[in-house]
């Protein structure tokens, strides 16, 4: 980058400001203390969410359906890395995703997560047509 010219983005050619036009998002800092107080907030604020949810159809504030996710514990048994490409992602999205799926972010069409379930990777439609078949027998779904 010149010192005399603006950068442009490679994608529409505009020019931007560094110091202005571009947000970083450090995706390897370490936010645990912070999000442990923000957990304990999140689940007082639950039990106060039930109480409003009875009466409101399910009508509830941004911040508070923030806090009914952040008083989700996080699964332990996946990965907590951030990723690298996905940087505007929250871990604690990422982590949920894992957990969820088997599969990474940013995995092919064609990825089959491994492991011991044959159902792994099949959308929840298929999983509970299969487990209503009966064992042993053969079927044609149209």
């Amino acid at each position: 980058i010149s010192r005399n010219k603006a950068p442009t983005c490679p994608i529409c050619r505009l020019g931007f400001s560094p110091a202005s036009d571009v947000i970083h998002i450090d995706h390897l800092a370490d936010e645990d203390e912070e999000v442990s107080a923000e957990r304990e907030e999140a689940r007082a604020k639950v039990r106060e969410a039930a109480q409003i949810l009875a009466s409101s159809d399910g009508v509830l504030s941004p911040e508070l359906w923030n806090s009914l996710f952040l008083s989700i514990d996080l699964p332990t048994h996946v990965s907590t890395a951030p990723h690298h490409l996905y940087t505007a992602l929250p871990r604690d999205v990422l982590v949920h995703f894992r957990a969820a799926t088997g599969m990474e972010v940013h995995c092919s069409r064609a990825y089959v997560p491994s492991g011991e379930d044959a159902s792994a990777g099949l959308s929840s439609k298929v999983q509970a047509l299969l487990q209503d078949l009966p064992v042993g027998e053969h079927a044609v779904i149209f």
